[in-house]
């Protein structure tokens, strides 16, 4: 199944950070095939958001981190996809320098645990992740902490998350460092066939395409429908219009 998740949009749900009057988030996103024999790993940063208060959603324009090169990519299983998400606090802190830091710590990490399965691997990324911004152990590189780690948590996929449509999942993070909803966006892609000659009458549909009639078809890139226009058995032009995502996967007319 080939899929594009994205970071959608983080919301603000409590600013618990005294020490100014809004918060400036920023999230790391580690992407990791683990399909593949030696894992594919890469860290996208989304965000420094400024003056960001109570109540406020702001909306990502960044690119997607699945697949791990911002294009579609195949998920066979759930557990292919480690999709680890950093949430921190910028203070005077170098947002790229602690995104460098944590693609250094998952490459690390994954290194270790060769031969393990994908559930271990990414949890071990995740708490390397988590243990060195929290300073419980020592960075693998030189660096100086002057950003604040909100939190680290895996966005778990599960076999819904997969099918064909699109989908929000939403990441709750409530601790003494933040309280925020951060929104993905998941899209999977799969080829359908039908035929309108099949499409049942009783969806208004004529049940027969005329013969030595020529189809054509469009895409609505907006609304995301595939349209399907031909001449039927009672003589009248007829369109058939199929919702890619959303609504409810099946031929309209």
């Amino acid at each position: 199944m080939s899929v594009s998740i994205a970071l959608e949009s983080i919301t603000c749900i409590d600013e618990v950070n005294e020490a100014s009057a809004s918060e400036e988030p920023y999230v790391l996103v580690t992407s990791i095939d683990l399909s593949r024999p030696v894992a594919q790993v890469e860290v996208f940063r989304y965000g420094v958001w400024e003056d960001f208060d109570e109540g406020e959603t702001r909306q990502n324009a960044g690119p997607d981190f699945w697949g791990v090169e911002s294009e579609p990519a195949n998920i066979a299983t759930p557990s292919d996809a480690g999709i680890v998400v950093t949430l921190l606090e910028n203070d005077n802190g170098v947002p790229d320098q602690y995104r460098q830091l944590v693609k250094t710590v998952a490459t690390t990490a994954l290194a270790a645990s060769i031969g393990s399965g994908s559930t271990a691997r990414l949890n071990k990324v995740t708490a390397d992740i988590r243990a060195v911004l929290d300073g419980d152990i020592a960075p693998p590189i030189p660096f100086l902490f002057d950003d604040d780690h909100v939190a680290t948590l895996n966005l778990p996929l599960g076999p819904g998350d997969i099918l064909p449509g699109a989908r929000a999942k939403t990441l709750s993070v409530r601790n003494d460092e933040g309280a925020y909803d951060l929104t993905f966006r998941i899209k999977s892609f799969a080829w359908n066939h039908n035929a309108p000659s099949f499409v049942p009458a009783s969806e208004g549909v004529p049940p027969n395409v005329i013969a030595g009639t020529s189809l054509t078809s469009w895409y609505t890139p907006k609304d995301d429908v595939q349209h399907l226009g031909y001449v039927g058995t009672d003589q009248k032009v007829h369109e058939l219009f199929f919702f890619l995502t959303g609504g409810d996967r099946k031929w309209h007319h």
